[in-house]
């Protein structure tokens, strides 16, 4: 047999469909919420990675341009130390010829004592 439903049955049924509506419902506005707030993190995240790649290559390229202008400082000091060494050798040459016209050189025998 058949048992008659009772009359209850129908409001239970009406509470059970509200309740899952409203427990799919939270769930879909949550994972929705959820969602949005990680797409957020994310797109910060992506920025703040595009902003730091961009200071890289700025301090790269600043590197680069510092490298080439100790580079240009280098090749300039070896000219002036070349020239400098030049010079020197010069003095050099005259004052011996000189110490030599005196007899105060090195083989004048005098050795810069008189």
């Amino acid at each position: 047999m058949l048992a008659a439903s009772s009359p209850g049955s129908g409001i239970e049924v009406a509470y059970y469909v509200i309740a899952s509506i409203i427990a799919i419902g939270t769930v879909a506005i949550g994972g929705g919420r959820l969602l949005l707030w990680l797409k957020r993190r994310w797109t910060q995240e992506g920025e703040a990675r595009a902003e730091s790649s961009r200071v890289v290559a700025e301090n790269t390229e600043a590197a680069k341009a510092n490298t080439e202008a100790v580079a240009a400082l280098s090749s300039k000091l070896d000219g002036f130390a070349t020239s400098v060494r030049s010079d020197l050798n010069g003095h050099e040459q005259r004052i011996t010829r000189l110490e030599l016209d005196r007899g105060i050189g090195h083989e004048g025998g005098n050795h810069g004592t008189g």
